[in-house]
């Protein structure tokens, strides 16, 4: 198997995630509405052990170069590209909220300006992941340096500890674990630090007889998901949790080589992941928009089939999503998704392919 053939499947994998991703926040910003769909929540519960692992697990895969070279290129063109779209997308978001419609799942949302500049220290909202990201380039490159295995032991022990919740040893503790950036920063660290400085591992799941890898992969994942509260009684607390990412994380690597080999699923997947990025930023603002018209088309009246609301508005979402890229380029406004120019500046990749 070819690296350009291990590389469809991580793109596919990373497909996955973004499409979990999106499921998920329809069904929280629509439920605000009277829009209900338990049977979605309820799969929702289970992958949220999955959904953002299998992201920057992915994501760390693709940084592997990035962290490789100097310091000055990986700031240049990593680090500050996502504080840059960190504080674009804060702006977007922020004047949608105050001036065309607020965030259903957060109401608070753009009532006060100092927002803005509070994402720098604390992101508050659903693009947090664009403040972790700068940050695990900069940890991930700064342990690569010195000790890579030590590296890998600390994340995964942090990873522990901020999956046990230790919320009540200290008031710092406290607030760590409930910040929405600095929580699962701790969780979800060791993810991107292991597909970053160990890829090779990542890979491996295309050097393994699929069939087999994949039915072993998914029948770990329910078996500690069945047994969850009888692990986390039996286990060190937040261990649990971890083995129930890594096998959901495992699960779906395998499950992304299988769907590459279905010919039109796979190519959408490859192109998807490929654009997560430009998914995500933009999403609250389109699902916020698209559940106004769901509730006015009656979708808050229809009993059980509410269930399919969510999951209908998935698709949509991506596509709108990334048409609001298209139009954004054409438009001359591609800053939204990559660093502006600097007249003599040598420019640095777009942010699609790079998260």
């Amino acid at each position: 198997m070819t690296d350009k053939v291990r590389y469809d499947w991580i793109d596919a994998a990373k497909a996955i995630s973004i499409l979990l991703v999106t499921m998920m926040h329809c069904t929280r910003l629509t439920e605000p509405l009277g829009i209900e769909a338990p049977l979605v929540e309820a799969a929702n519960a289970p992958l949220s052990a999955v959904r953002m692992p299998l992201f920057f697990v992915v994501s760390g895969v693709f940084a592997a170069s990035a962290v490789s070279r100097s310091w000055s290129d990986l700031l240049q063109r990593k680090v500050a590209l996502f504080v840059w779209l960190l504080f674009i997308w804060s702006v977007v978001r922020f004047l949608f909220v105050s001036y065309v419609m607020p965030n259903p799942d957060n109401p608070l949302e753009g009532t006060r300006l100092a927002e803005i500049f509070e994402v720098f220290i604390e992101p508050k909202t659903g693009i947090w992941f664009l403040w972790s990201l700068a940050v695990f380039f900069v940890v991930t490159k700064m342990l690569k340096d010195t000790a890579p295995r030590i590296g890998a032991v600390v994340a995964v022990l942090v990873a522990g500890v901020a999956n046990a919740e230790f919320a009540g040893v200290n008031a710092t503790l406290a607030y760590a674990f409930d910040s929405l950036a600095y929580g699962n920063s701790l969780s979800y660290f060791a993810f991107f630090y292991v597909g970053c400085c160990f890829p090779q591992i990542i890979k491996a799941v295309g050097n393994a007889r699929l069939l087999p890898s994949l039915f072993a992969s998914w029948a770990a994942f329910l078996i500690i998901l069945v047994g969850d509260d009888a692990a986390s009684a039996m286990l060190i607390p937040g261990l649990d949790k971890l083995l129930k990412s890594i096998a959901g994380v495992t699960a779906m690597l395998f499950t992304a080589r299988i769907l590459m080999h279905l010919p039109i699923v796979s190519g959408l997947l490859e192109y998807i992941g490929q654009k997560t990025l430009a998914i995500y930023v933009a999403q609250v603002p389109v699902i916020s928009v698209l559940s106004f018209v769901a509730v006015k088309l009656g979708a808050d009246r229809m009993g059980v089939l509410e269930n399919a609301v969510p999951v209908i508005l998935t698709p949509v979402v991506v596509v709108m999503t990334l048409g609001v890229q298209m139009i954004a380029v054409r438009a001359k406004a591609g800053w939204l998704y990559e660093l502006p120019k600097v007249p003599g500046a040598r420019r640095g990749p777009t942010a699609t392919p790079a998260a």
